[in-house]
């Protein structure tokens, strides 16, 4: 999102986000004129109510949004950012798909068949003896 923050107050929520739209938000501080992201959800129905009942409204006071056509694209767009910013993040569960859908996380799929294929890269390498036990640890960080 390059949107800049804005204050996470009710009548802020109320003046600038839609109502009765899906879409995605996160919840951050700011340090020193610099974001950082602490909290990532969405709504599917509803953005601006889930926004103005949110429990994490007095502990976090900054929010960004951005509004989606429909629970599929919001879905992706939280698992985007939820895996962009997990590191410093209060949500550690992953994204839930909207009920009754069977989507999934393209994030978790592109990582899951890139570790495969790294791996599978690193034993054909040791089976020619091109690589050395210490080395091989530092090249499979992901």
């Amino acid at each position: 999102m390059r949107v800049r923050p804005l204050l996470f107050y009710p009548w802020m929520v109320r003046l600038a986000v839609p109502r009765v739209t899906a879409g995605v938000y996160i919840l951050g501080e700011r340090d020193d004129q610099q974001f950082r992201p602490r909290y990532v959800g969405r709504s599917d129905a509803d953005l601006q109510d889930r926004l103005s009942r949110h429990e994490l409204r007095s502990a976090l006071p900054y929010f960004q949004f951005r509004t989606c056509r429909d629970p599929y694209q919001a879905f992706l767009r939280e698992c985007y950012y939820y895996h962009l910013h997990v590191e410093g993040l209060l949500n550690r569960i992953h994204p839930d798909a909207p009920n009754g859908s069977e989507f999934s996380c393209p994030y978790c799929a592109t990582a899951r068949a890139f570790s495969e294929r790294t791996a599978g890269r690193y034993n054909w390498q040791m089976r020619q003896g091109s690589v050395s036990s210490s080395s091989s640890r530092a090249s499979l960080k992901i």
